[in-house]
């Protein structure tokens, strides 16, 4: 999963495109679990554009779209946010949330 800073999350908003954004911290544990099962979605969704980062350095998208809590995974499309899923305990729930319309 490539790791975006704020240009490449910048840019991808800028050209409205489609993507998934993993939000973690590094002292996380959970977000390293969450890390790996998002890694068999992306796997199996290779259509899906996947991408991660670390939420200390994105202050400002956790204020506006109300992040409670790491590991937090955010649709986006055609560069809008779309929603944020906190259920990233099993691969079921990641892929349901990744595949909803």
């Amino acid at each position: 999963m490539e790791i975006w800073q704020k240009q490449e999350f910048e840019q991808h908003l800028a050209e409205h495109q489609n993507f998934i954004l993993y939000f973690y911290t590094p002292t996380c544990g959970v977000c390293q679990l969450a890390g790996q099962l998002i890694e068999f979605v992306e796997a199996a969704k290779p259509e899906l554009h996947f991408a991660k980062a670390d939420l200390n350095f994105f202050p400002e998208v956790a204020e506006k779209h109300h992040i409670r809590s790491v590991p937090a995974l955010l649709k986006y499309q055609d560069g809008a946010f779309q929603k944020v899923s906190y259920g990233l305990n099993n691969v079921t729930s990641i892929f349901e949330f990744v595949t909803s319309k």
